[in-house]
């Protein structure tokens, strides 16, 4: 399926620039979920810039624009505040879970035996890595250089929950893995596909296990919103669901006609 929101034309094709190549941003590499999202903010920023230009070329005169015609000011303020270069280069992240034993969608604890890499996407990723070196004295010692290879990550905060972490740079991108295999990962993480055009974001997921997971808390959830019977149905319903469901993937994109969002569902065989 395919929902396009129209914008106007000038302002479509000015938004196609906002989007920027990530590895692995959209490609389903069969994890258990990914999601991950891009900008280029240099872009996002001039698109900002030219609209507060139209609003005191040719101010709102709606009595209902008059507090967003008020806030030009203050954008222009805001535009005036300095910025660290490196934030212009930042171009996205992508996260992808390959594996967790435990997953509360309730939000009160963390995964457990989690498997997962994040990956940064940077125009200059060793200047992002020696900017951290200067507040990590854990990262310092690394010495990671930008050749791809996976070096052992031993910090105190991901010490607390893994056994296992690995970190890799590329020229372009600094990618962190954790758990089984973690060094693979890592390495894999750096190599993989550049969709082209860009997403604005991408979401994949193993749908039959999402929709398992999810059956399973609706019997751990203590809340009292709904009767056991109820949780009890929904869990039914939703285990249904992921013996129908396989792979679910959501794409978001900027094209020239507005904002594009696809979605596609495989159904087992």
């Amino acid at each position: 399926g395919k929902m396009l929101i129209r914008i106007r034309d000038d302002l479509a094709q000015s938004m196609t620039a906002l989007a920027s190549i990530g590895p692995g941003l959209g490609v389903d590499s069969g994890a258990l979920a990914s999601f991950g999202m891009s900008i280029d903010l240099e872009a996002a920023r001039g698109i900002y810039e030219d609209q507060l230009d139209a609003m005191e070329l040719d101010p709102y005169k709606c009595e209902y624009m008059q507090d967003l015609q008020a806030g030009v000011a203050q954008g222009r303020m805001a535009l005036q505040q300095p910025v660290p270069p490196i934030v212009y280069g930042l171009r996205g992240l992508n996260i992808i879970v390959d594996d967790a034993e435990v997953l509360d969608f309730t939000g009160d604890t963390p995964p457990e035996d989690v498997d997962a890499s994040v990956l940064i996407a940077v125009d200059d990723a060793p200047s992002l890595v020696a900017m951290g070196a200067m507040f990590s004295p854990e990262l310092a010692a690394l010495n990671l250089q930008p050749d791809g290879k996976p070096v052992p990550l031993d910090m105190a905060q991901l010490n607390m929950v893994t056994d296992s972490a690995y970190a890799a740079l590329s020229d372009q991108a600094l990618v962190i893995s954790v758990g089984e295999d973690a060094e693979t990962r890592a390495a894999a993480a750096l190599e993989a596909d550049l969709l082209e055009p860009p997403l604005s974001m991408g979401v994949t997921m193993n749908a039959s296990v999402y929709y398992a997971l999810m059956a399973e808390s609706m019997m751990d959830s203590d809340g009292d919103e709904l009767s056991y019977e109820a949780r009890a149905a929904l869990r039914d319903s939703l285990l249904q669901i992921s013996e129908l469901f396989d792979r679910m993937t959501f794409d978001v994109r900027f094209t020239d006609k507005g904002l594009e969002i696809e979605s596609n569902t495989t159904l087992k065989d």
